[in-house]
């Protein structure tokens, strides 16, 4: 068995019915991911930010007023917007992410 060295934390807002298979999918590729609903309120949200490297928002499943908090305030981590809500493609997205200059964030 190989053991899995988590190097990133990220967290993701969307649909917390595809929690495990965000955190497996990610976790395959050493993403340590913590998912909240995107509906949950600011504090909660703000709180959960807090030593994350990335971020990835579900653009289906956030409320507005989170979202363009998110544009608004989170200016010093990587931010995907993903109008996709399966893992794998969310995954392609980070990974994707991870290639590209560090201080852009990505819109998809």
């Amino acid at each position: 068995k190989e053991k899995i060295q988590v190097t990133k934390q990220i967290l993701i807002l969307g649909n917390n019915t595809y929690a495990n298979a965000y955190k497996l999918s990610m976790l395959k590729f050493g993403y340590k991911a913590e998912v909240l609903e995107g509906f949950e309120h600011w504090p909660k949200i703000s709180t959960a930010l807090k030593d994350m490297d990335a971020v990835v928002v579900i653009t289906s499943h956030i409320s507005h007023d989170n979202m363009w908090r998110i544009k608004k305030e989170v200016l010093d981590i990587p931010v995907i917007y993903s109008s996709f809500d399966g893992a794998n493609r969310i995954l392609e997205q980070l990974l994707a992410m991870e290639q590209e200059p560090q201080d852009e964030k990505v819109a998809t």
